[in-house]
């Protein structure tokens, strides 16, 4: 199963369109066509969050099926980390 099969299957598992998730979540329909068609390998974490967030899917468990997203998960926990060390 690939990262878009999964989120399409989440999606549909609540019944939402992709028209009302972009009219609950700002997201893009086309945006999520793309990940759920596997044209978007690689979605941002921010959108990811997100629609686990709608679809009430676990998060963690959505890093531990795609292991690659963790990378994802780290850089833009450091970013914060470098932001708020800025801010001092």
């Amino acid at each position: 199963m690939t990262i878009g099969q999964y989120i399409k299957s989440k999606r549909e598992d609540t019944g939402l369109s992709l028209r009302k998730v972009q009219k609950l979540t700002g997201i893009q329909r086309g945006y999520i066509s793309q990940i759920e068609h596997d044209k978007i390998i690689e979605p941002g974490y921010t959108t990811l969050k997100i629609l686990c967030e709608l679809y009430k899917t676990d998060f963690k468990k959505l890093l531990d099926l795609f292991p690659f997203l963790e990378k994802q998960v780290i850089k833009k926990e450091n970013n914060w980390l470098a932001i708020e060390e800025e801010d001092d």
